[in-house]
């Protein structure tokens, strides 16, 4: 386990460019990884970002993991799914073609109520709430 923080760096990035590959690279806080495309259409990416593409483009699997929601910002969220498929997702365009059944061969969204221990019972409490009137 590394950090992307240090992984970018080129003392450790010449290392890992000689290891073997790896069977899978997880990407734990994966909002993390973002790149933007400016007004002038020029792409912005973090160093963080720039790892994870370098990483994808040797051809090993990814797993992106979250739990920050998505905040409706549609390039953040078009580059994160390109680093799983760069070339199926080569364009936003590609990707706002690829229909909903499609996107869930990718992804996996597991909602707090639906956490559940391996005996089947609910892990968080259900929430209640209740709304009190006031003057």
């Amino acid at each position: 386990m590394i950090s992307l923080d240090t992984l970018w760096r080129d003392k450790a990035r010449a290392a890992f460019e000689k290891a073997p590959p790896y069977d899978l690279v997880v990407f734990d806080e994966a909002h993390k990884l973002s790149a933007r495309r400016n007004t002038d259409l020029t792409l912005d990416k973090t160093h963080r970002y720039e790892m994870a593409e370098f990483i994808a483009s040797q051809g090993r699997h990814l797993l992106l993991m979250t739990a920050t929601p998505h905040m409706g910002k549609d390039d953040p969220y078009y580059f994160l799914w390109r680093l799983l498929e760069p070339e199926l997702l080569s364009t936003p365009e590609a990707f706002a073609r690829l229909g909903k059944t499609q996107r869930r061969h990718y992804l996996l969204r597991r909602m707090k109520e639906e956490m559940v221990r391996f005996d089947g019972s609910l892990i968080f409490r259900p929430r209640a709430s209740k709304t009190v009137e006031y003057r």
